[in-house]
């Protein structure tokens, strides 16, 4: 009876060691993505965040869709004219979840941290002829940049819920040249795609 029963806590404790280890993953989607209030704004995209320590993880996100969209009329041509942003991104990041204690570890509470973030776009520009746009000039480019971000994820087992906000600055090659595009448009700095605004759901196992 007494090896049973050192065979039944050792199991027991086994299953909670389990438990606790399980519990480091993150697997989220930006919610805020495809319910931004930008119209023709949309992206959809995972995120997965590995806790590595008490207060640290690593995560790797991946998205596409329309990322920025600008439409104005254009007084020296008397039509409207559009630019929109469309491709994908990659963003690699390592937090630090500050408040962390042995009640509460990452990857939930506040956390800050730096990104790294590319994007492989194609840049459209467009002017409306008889109720549709003409597409004018189309490229393909990239921005890539360096960034720092911070949040806060609350939840219960397995459900989460985070908001996030970071700010970036880095390079961009290609896409169409600024004296195609008409000089309102050509002040719209690009590499402000960079930054981030996040709402995610996520599932914690």
């Amino acid at each position: 009876m007494t090896n049973i029963l050192k065979l039944s806590t050792f199991i027991f404790v086994c299953f909670l060691c389990f438990e606790v280890k399980a519990q480091k993953n993150v697997l989220k989607h930006n919610v805020y993505g495809h319910l931004n209030f930008i119209e023709g704004v949309k992206t959809y995209g995972l995120s997965y965040e590995r806790a590595v320590k008490e207060k640290f993880s690593w995560s790797i996100s991946a998205s596409y869709g329309t990322f920025r969209r600008d439409q104005t009329s254009v007084v020296s041509t008397g039509t409207t004219e559009k630019l929109s942003f469309t491709g994908f991104d990659i963003i690699p990041e390592v937090r630090w979840y500050i408040f962390s204690n042995e009640y509460k570890t990452a990857p939930m509470g506040f956390f800050l941290g730096p990104y790294a973030k590319i994007m492989f776009l194609e840049e459209e520009y467009a002017r409306l002829v008889s109720e549709e746009f003409d597409v004018l000039a189309q490229e393909q480019g990239w921005l890539g940049g360096l960034g720092f971000a911070t949040g806060y994820k609350l939840g219960t087992d397995p459900i989460t819920f985070e908001i996030l906000g970071g700010f970036a600055w880095g390079i961009e090659s290609g896409f169409i040249g600024s004296e195609v595009i008409d000089p309102l448009f050509s002040r719209i700095n690009k590499r402000f795609m960079l930054s981030r605004l996040e709402f995610s759901v996520g599932f914690i196992f």
